[in-house]
């Protein structure tokens, strides 16, 4: 999902890491998915393992699900991070703010629902990129190997209001947060995004042109600049 991040030449004087999350990618699935497969279980491991790595100094990029795992991993670092970019992640208050934050598309159901049939996956995929070219069959692939109990558990998790004041998490520190959208992303709502009352980055909201849910897909080249500029930023 970051193959176009991790080598671009621009940011190639960071120490880039990415993370598969468990369920995901190369990693294993998890032997207590009611556990892992949360927001909260997600940060714990991937706080976890930014501890292990001794990563003292670090801006967290997220995306998505890994965008709200970034927020809810401030808490259970001590001052570690410089600062954090989410995308296509609306910071939440509690369940009921998920009908505000995102915009109703009936593709989002693939991402909360175990057994995926294939015109659910090509919906989802539909009304995540603006460009059907742009979508990697790595995309594709990685859905399917993805564990299905991720997506259960998690939608469960969600329905359950097991999801962290994300607003208030932001408040409680004093980093900078530059929030990311592309500017055609078909499951986030714009309004809501410029609505949350945090200090953002350049005190707006980061819009990336031709681009869906996956901007750092469809537009690297705007997508990996901002990320260089807004990690000097935190760094200077």
């Amino acid at each position: 999902a970051w193959e176009k991040q991790l080598n671009d030449p621009g940011l190639r004087s960071y120490h880039l890491v990415a993370i598969d999350l468990p369920g995901h990618g190369l990693s294993g699935h998890s032997e207590t998915p009611e556990l892992t497969y949360t927001i909260e279980g997600f940060a714990r491991i991937i706080a976890k393992s930014i501890i292990q790595m001794n990563l003292s100094n670090c801006v967290i990029v997220g995306h998505s699900l890994g965008g709200h795992i970034a927020i809810e991993i401030l808490p259970l670092l001590n001052n570690q991070v410089k600062g954090i970019l989410i995308s296509g992640a609306p910071p939440l208050t509690d369940a009921a703010s998920l009908q505000h934050a995102f915009l109703p598309n009936p593709g989002i159901t693939a991402a909360f629902t175990a057994d995926v049939i294939e015109d659910t996956l090509e919906e989802f995929l539909k009304a995540s990129f603006i460009d059907r070219n742009s979508i990697s069959p790595l995309v594709k692939s990685d859905f399917k190997k993805t564990d299905p109990m991720v997506r259960e558990f998690l939608g469960k998790s969600i329905q359950e209001g097991k999801i962290n004041n994300e607003i208030e998490i932001l408040k409680m520190f004093d980093i900078p947060v530059c929030i990311v959208t592309g500017e055609q992303d078909e499951f986030i709502n714009p309004e809501y995004l410029k609505s949350v009352q945090i200090t953002k980055w350049k005190n707006k909201l980061i819009t990336i042109p031709n681009a869906g849910h996956y901007p750092h897909i469809e537009n690297p080249d705007v997508f990996n600049s901002t990320i260089v500029e807004f990690a000097a930023y935190c760094f200077a």
